[in-house]
């Protein structure tokens, strides 16, 4: 973090270092050419951003936490983290979650699967190029401060496909 040149979703042929943050980089002694050149540079890479409101955000209140016969002390177990992050769980999100659920057991359960872990899989010169940028009661009228908090050079940096959700029915990409 302590360079604005290392980011997910820079281009580049990381020969030296992990400038794009993919796990991707050195050369391949034997061709002369970067790693990330032979595996990525003929791939589709892009990153995944959401923009929005609690959809995006992945508001979730969980179910144990209102059944007072399934309490127990794991119930509470991850309360602060819960609290801390406005019952928000972007890093499950349906655009950028890339967590498994049972790290949130017994409050979240289940499968995870978004878009940006679909295309990791895919392709992993994706690798940690997800950006959810998801505020609990936004409005259509916050786009221009979340395009501003929307970290992406049109000119240097790989594509991105970016969803825009202002209320949990409606979304569009782009």
């Amino acid at each position: 973090d302590s360079s604005a040149t290392v980011y997910p979703g820079r281009s580049g042929n990381d020969t030296t270092f992990d400038g794009n943050c993919n796990g991707i980089w050195g050369v391949n002694n034997v061709s002369g050419r970067s790693y990330e050149s032979e595996l990525c540079g003929n791939s589709t890479a892009m990153g995944v951003a959401t923009l929005g409101d609690s959809a995006s955000a992945h508001f979730r209140l969980p179910q144990d936490i209102f059944e007072a016969a399934n309490m127990n002390a794991a119930t509470f177990a991850n309360i602060l983290d819960f609290i801390s992050d406005e019952a928000d769980w972007p890093m499950l999100s349906w655009a950028t979650g890339h967590q498994p659920t049972d790290k949130y057991a017994p409050s979240v359960t289940g499968p995870m699967q978004s878009v940006y872990s679909m295309i990791n899989d895919l392709n992993k010169c994706n690798h940690r190029d997800y950006q959810n940028i998801g505020v609990n009661g936004a409005n259509s009228q916050n786009l221009p401060a979340w395009l501003d908090m929307l970290a992406r050079n049109q000119v240097a940096d790989k594509p991105i496909l970016a969803f825009f959700c202002h209320d949990w029915q409606r979304c569009v990409w782009q």
